[in-house]
Formats: C-alpha cells, structure tokens, sequence
C-alpha cells in the first residue's frame, strides 16, 4: 500500500511541475495539474493492480491441473491421466505461512509463496514438532517449504497414511494486514482416491 502512495505522489508532483511551465494562468493551471495527476494515478494503480494480479496467477494459463501424491519418503509418485474415484477429500489452510522455512531457515515462507502458483507441485513432508507427527507443505518445484498442516488435520493425514492420497492447491492469494504488510497465504485439498 505505501509503495502505491509513492508512486502516485510522484505522478502528481511530475504533473504539477508540467503544468506549471505549460501555463500561464493560476486557474489553466490548477486544472491541469489536479485533472492530468488524476488521470495518471489511476493509471499508476492500474498497472500495479495488474502487476500484483499477474504475479499471483502466473503459470495458470493452460497447464493441467496438478493433484499430487502424498508420500512416505516425501517423493510424490506420477499421477496417471484416469478418472479415479475420490472417496474422501477435506480443505486445510496452510499453517506457519510468516514463519521461517523450515527446510532453510534462512528463508522466509512469505517469499517462497509470493513465488509459488496454484498449479505448482505440493507434497506433504513429515517430521516430528514436540514429539507429535507433523506435516510441512512442500512445494517441489521451489524445493521448500510454504508451512504446515494445521495441528488439527495431521490425525486426519494419518488415517489415510496408507491409501492413495494427493495434495491440490486450491487457493494462493494475498491481503494486507493492519500494518499494511502484504501477506500471502493457500489453502490445500487433501484427496484419498478409492481402493
């Protein structure tokens, strides 16, 4: 949000400074500069608007839809193209997502997921957080870490440890919070696939 204040502050400032050598009266010149800064600080928030847009939906265009393995050895399998049937699927949000990665700590999961898409490659990666199960959400194509299942998901993740499961993002997305910061976030599909 301060990044687009500035932008059109120095819009207006450049318009004002034009206008005040294009013209000679007080009134020419107050309309000009106020009605050509409008102009230009709406077109400085339409790029950014679509910058911001393009950054968080790049890749969407025409690749196929990813829904991939859960794993034990944290290596997802290749999905083949059939139509299997999902006998049990729930959403989580990604947890952690403002913590440090934890595959490399000296990585901010904010960075990596301002980098990620929703069709990148997900998988689950198990560790042990104060000796109970827990689950990082990897993405395979940045090779680390965007958080972790919430705490209340991972018996529903072991439950299913055995059969044939996949991890689908389906929403990465960004808001600004009170002190203006941007903060990405996903939600994730777990899919069990019938027997």
């Amino acid at each position: 949000m301060k990044k687009k204040l500035l932008f059109c502050l120095v819009g207006t400032v450049i318009m004002t400074i034009y206008a005040a050598f294009r013209f000679d009266t007080m009134n020419d010149f107050l309309t000009a500069a106020i009605s050509w800064s409008i102009i230009l600080d709406i077109f400085i928030l339409f790029i950014i608007h679509q910058i911001d847009t393009k950054n968080i939906s790049k890749g969407k265009a025409g690749e196929p839809d990813n829904t991939i393995p859960v794993s034990k050895t944290d290596t997802p399998h290749s999905m083949s193209s059939d139509n299997r049937t999902i006998s049990y699927h729930k959403q989580f949000k990604v947890a952690g997502v403002t913590f440090p990665c934890k595959l490399d700590k000296k990585t901010n999961r904010q960075d990596v997921l301002e980098r990620c898409s929703e069709n990148m490659t997900y998988y689950l990666s198990e560790y042990e957080y104060r000796n109970n199960p827990a689950y990082l959400v990897v993405c395979k194509e940045k090779g680390l870490d965007i958080g972790s299942a919430p705490a209340g998901f991972v018996d529903t993740i072991l439950k299913y440890k055995d059969r044939d499961t996949a991890l689908k993002c389906i929403e990465l997305n960004w808001f600004e919070n009170e002190d203006e910061q941007t903060i990405y976030y996903a939600k994730m599909q777990f899919i069990v696939y019938a027997e």
